[in-house]
């Protein structure tokens, strides 16, 4: 009786880790399930759990991405607005004599420091993207940035 029991016992741990072999390799469910609950017992990152938080840092990488580029285009459409009506208020007092030359002087000015601020914004993009500029801009912009 006693054999027939170690027989049966043998068997039974026989069938559940060839149950458990198939299923590892055919449900992600159940390899997650095994790698973590191997991962709490012993301490040791399986493979998948490794690929599970690579998938999720670059997962966060992109929405911060995502977020970078959101900020920019924000900035960059009403950087525009301004700039465009600013032309249209120049157009409008250019046609006076001595005066029209001082506008569009000032005019001129306030579109550049827009523009340099244009250059801020890209430069803060490509640092948040880890983005090296090849082709570093003029340093044009140097006074404003100071102030």
């Amino acid at each position: 009786m006693l054999r027939w029991l170690k027989r049966l016992v043998m068997l039974a741990i026989l069938i559940g880790l060839l149950f458990s072999n198939v299923l590892t390799l055919t449900s992600s469910a159940f390899n997650g399930l095994l790698s973590g609950a191997l991962a709490g017992a012993t301490g040791i990152k399986s493979l998948s759990l490794m690929q599970q938080e690579a998938l999720q840092n670059s997962r966060n990488a992109i929405e911060r991405q995502k977020a970078a580029v959101k900020r920019m285009g924000t900035r960059l459409k009403a950087r525009t607005i301004k700039i465009a009506s600013r032309e249209a208020a120049s157009n409008a007092f250019s046609w006076i004599p001595l005066a029209g030359t001082g506008v569009a002087i000032a005019f001129a000015i306030m579109e550049l420091r827009d523009l340099c601020e244009g250059m801020k914004d890209m430069n803060e993009l490509y640092q948040e993207l880890e983005i090296q500029d090849e082709d570093p801009p003029i340093d044009l912009c140097r006074s404003t940035e100071e102030n």
